[in-house]
């Protein structure tokens, strides 16, 4: 796994917490919206996005980069996987 997929994991799992969707329906809740469909998916990817940048930039990563096809990204960082490759 990449430290781009690591990255990509880590907000995976951070917009499953209770925090998180905790805020999310508190927010739904607020705008008067149904935590369903659209407006869910909405707030979840805006939630997925900045785990993403808050993760990087912890790991001193510039979040632009993420951007980036994993191979771009690898070269920029000079990441090497276990096996080698980037």
């Amino acid at each position: 796994m990449t430290t781009r997929d690591r990255i990509v994991a880590t907000a995976d799992q951070a917009v499953q917490h209770e925090l998180v969707r905790g805020v999310i329906e508190e927010f739904a809740d607020n705008m008067n919206f149904v935590n369903s469909g659209l407006p869910a998916y909405g707030m979840e990817k805006v939630a997925h996005y900045a785990a993403q940048v808050a993760v990087a930039l912890f790991q001193g990563i510039d979040p632009n980069s993420l951007r980036l096809t994993a191979e771009e990204f690898a070269a920029l960082w000079g990441i090497v996987r276990e096996d080698g490759d980037v």
